[in-house]
């Protein structure tokens, strides 16, 4: 089997007239000999650091579905045929068909890179869809009936333990009741097997107190190793799930995963002014190396203004005090005007940014940011393809891979090459 990395099966490639390619060769055991060459049409491709890279472009049309024959080459001499490369790459930028399955807005996203699945919410239609980086085939995982408020704003994120195969999903809903006159959003946690489907439901423990209550979420932190909050209740720690509260962004919100206390949920005070009401939180991504949560805040309305930030936040447990959670600024963003959704490398070397139709990459050690993709004209475009919308809520990275995916709203999922920027829509 072939796994097409760049671009990958079924992708669009946005009106490219070529591209250079990269693939993985699996399950190789069963050939008479191993693969000294590997050729997608017309181009060869050389091994380098466990990847099939092209050192030449291949030649594209303007159409969808554009096949390329694929062919192995053995040190014995004898040649296998695998299969095709089908790509897509009709209506330029503008993405007229992406993947095996259709899909209306991509918010929420979560990676297994050991198992190279792919998971995305697409809350319009309230389902979660499994997508099969291997083959480029994607199914429908979990499906809930539709909120209530069509056009309501909702958010679905994703996060995934790799380790015990399973997603969790913070499901926010829109509801009306017209006797009451009472309009508010409801956040349940869903925790679903990846590889079944079958799921466990929590609603908020606090929904029936307004101070208390979840009211908005747009990220997801699984916490299962306890990193970030060692949480004592009575004599054990417990794996916990964190998200922050958009519409208190002072308010830190921890949902239990373990322990007999699965699905209660307690809002945490952060201490401080970094993250006051005059300041909407957009996005926060955890740093796995210093443990630490950061958040990106933005001014809360046009009257207020002042540079876009990002604000590091520290859990301490003092054995006098109990515990303490600090917000302190971080480093000023002023090219940054709409942080959507961040990233850590594995190694937290560096921060990517979504940020409207860019995507920044911020060096952790000299705060120093530069542009890795941008689909706007104006300042400056870097890489080529689809454009990225305007919209991104979710990131994940395939690092091994050299590729960074992205929900990009009613644009779809993208992948994007971290070495050139150029993009491609591999789900729409």
């Amino acid at each position: 089997m072939i796994q097409f990395i760049y671009p990958m099966q079924y992708a669009h490639l946005g009106g490219a007239v070529e591209t250079k390619l990269k693939l993985k060769l699996l399950d190789t055991e069963g050939l008479s000999a191993p693969v000294s060459q590997v050729f997608v049409g017309n181009i060869q491709l050389i091994l380098s650091g466990g990847y099939w890279v092209s050192q030449n472009t291949l030649a594209l049309g303007a159409s969808n579905d554009q096949s390329f024959e694929v062919k192995l080459v053995l040190d014995d001499g004898s040649e296998v045929e695998a299969q095709d490369l089908v790509i897509n790459n009709h209506g330029g930028s503008t993405v007229t068909k992406a993947g095996m399955q259709r899909i209306h807005f991509a918010r929420g996203l979560a990676l297994d890179v050991h198992d190279q699945k792919l998971y995305v919410s697409d809350p319009f239609k309230a389902k979660i869809l499994s997508l099969d980086l291997k083959t480029g085939i994607s199914n429908t995982l979990f499906q809930l009936p539709p909120s209530e408020d069509l056009v309501a704003d909702l958010s679905w994120p994703l996060g995934v333990d790799v380790v015990n195969d399973k997603l969790y999903l913070l499901q926010d809903t829109y509801s009306y009741d017209k006797n009451l006159g009472d309009q508010r959003y409801h956040i349940k946690l869903h925790r679903i097997d990846a590889t079944t489907g079958e799921s466990s439901e929590y609603s908020d423990s606090n929904i029936d107190k307004p101070n208390f209550r979840v009211n908005s979420v747009r990220n997801i932190f699984v916490d299962t190793e306890k990193n970030f909050l060692p949480t004592t209740i009575s004599s054990g720690s417990f794996a916990a799930i964190f998200s922050i509260d958009n519409r208190k962004s002072n308010s830190l919100v921890r949902w239990f995963i373990e322990g007999g206390v699965e699905g209660k949920t307690s809002s945490l005070s952060i201490d401080g002014n970094q993250l006051k009401a005059d300041y909407t939180v957009s996005s926060f991504a955890f740093n796995p190396i210093d443990s630490r949560l950061y958040v990106a805040r933005t001014y809360s309305d046009a009257e207020k203004s002042g540079s876009a930030g990002i604000v590091a936040v520290e859990a301490e447990r003092d054995p006098l005090d109990g515990l303490s959670i600090s917000a302190d600024l971080w480093v000023n963003t002023p090219d940054i005007t709409a942080p959507s959704a961040m990233l850590f490398t594995p190694d937290a070397s560096v921060l990517y940014i979504a940020d409207s139709a860019r995507i920044w990459i911020l060096n952790t050690e000299t705060k120093a940011i530069t542009l890795l993709s941008s689909s706007d004209i104006f300042p400056n475009k870097k890489g080529e393809g689809v454009s990225l919308g305007g919209n991104i809520t979710a990131m994940a990275l395939d690092q091994s891979a050299g590729i960074l995916y992205a929900a990009a709203d009613t644009d779809g999922v993208l992948a994007i090459d971290i070495k050139t920027g150029n993009r491609i829509a591999i789900l729409k």
